[in-house]
């Protein structure tokens, strides 16, 4: 029992320290991205101050509303999403982030120098504390005890969305000017700017994904893994994938190791959709391991029968 106490005190105390830290995180990333703005311009500039406040209200409010909720240890209701306030917050967040990004990158990052103290590499370090503010973010939404299948669960749910936060941020690398010296004509480098700006976006999904799973306690409805498969797919993987070939073959840009990424996470998503299509068409749900055991003819009818002992004909 004294060990059991031992362990909710230290539960407790690594989501509070999330929760402190993810604050103070949101609060210099918000300092610093104003500096960018008013120091590359002019005290008016001061105004961009507003947006810290909306992130911080966000992020703060859901925080807040997961305490209470967690201390009070309430209970969702079955087919009600748990804690819907922290896709709100993150959309909060992002907005206000995405904004200043969206600035900085159109106006300022094109003149930035590798020898500038707050120069590309400082803006790369900024930006790369989103994927950090997740993390602890989502640590802070929930109870679950560590090395546990409700945290392994929830970890397997959050864990690619930290490399795809990651990844936007190398795939602005090209709008460095003065470092990439890739001229880049106008509507490609706003193609650029606009599918790593959605990037910001796309957590609040995987945020309503573990909400709608009661973060572990339950598994993803099957029509919510699919629509965010489907996003993460269109809105990042293919058009990352495209970008940077065009960028490998037309400008000659050193290859990034994310292509590889890309492309393999193509492969999981459509192997995820086809296997989803398949399984709401079976009599007996199939996991990866019999997929590629169904027959081509099965596959083409588009259903899957099952034998006398309940596992699907080949």
């Amino acid at each position: 029992m004294p060990l059991r106490v031992c362990d909710v005190i230290c539960l407790q105390t690594n989501i509070a320290l999330a929760r402190i830290f993810c604050i103070i995180i949101v609060i210099c990333q918000g300092a610093m991205l104003d500096f960018y703005l008013i120091f590359y311009n002019n005290s008016t500039w001061y105004a961009w101050v507003v947006t810290d406040i909306f992130s911080i209200a966000g992020i703060g409010g859901s925080l807040v509303m997961s305490y209470v909720h967690i201390r009070h240890k309430r209970q969702t209701p079955v087919g009600q999403i748990e804690l819907p306030i922290a896709c709100i917050g993150w959309m909060i967040y992002a907005i206000a982030l995405v904004i200043r990004v969206a600035v900085i990158f159109m106006s300022i990052a094109p003149q930035l120098q590798d020898n500038e103290a707050y120069g590309p590499n400082m803006l790369r370090v900024i930006l790369a504390a989103t994927a950090v503010v997740f993390l602890l973010f989502v640590v802070s939404h929930h109870d679950a005890e560590p090395n546990s299948t409700r945290q392994a669960y929830i970890s397997y749910l959050t864990g690619g969305v930290t490399m795809d936060l990651f990844d936007s941020i190398i795939l602005l690398d090209v709008l460095f000017t003065l470092e990439s010296h890739v001229p880049l004509p106008f509507a490609f480098s706003k193609a650029i700017l606009s599918f790593s700006c959605i990037n910001y976006f796309l957590p609040a999904v995987t945020l309503l994904a573990l909400g709608s799973s009661h973060y572990g306690r339950k598994s993803v409805p099957a029509h919510m893994k699919t629509v965010h498969t489907l996003l993460y797919l269109l809105l990042v993987n293919a058009p990352y994938t495209i970008i940077r070939i065009y960028l490998w073959h037309v400008y000659y840009k050193d290859i990034s190791v994310f292509l590889i990424k890309n492309i393999m996470m193509l492969y999981v998503s459509l192997r995820s959709i086809r296997l989803h299509y398949l399984n709401s068409h079976a009599d007996w749900p199939i996991d990866d391991t019999e997929l590629d055991m169904i027959s081509p003819v099965t596959r083409i009818r588009g259903r899957v029968s099952v034998d006398t002992n309940g596992h699907p004909q080949l």
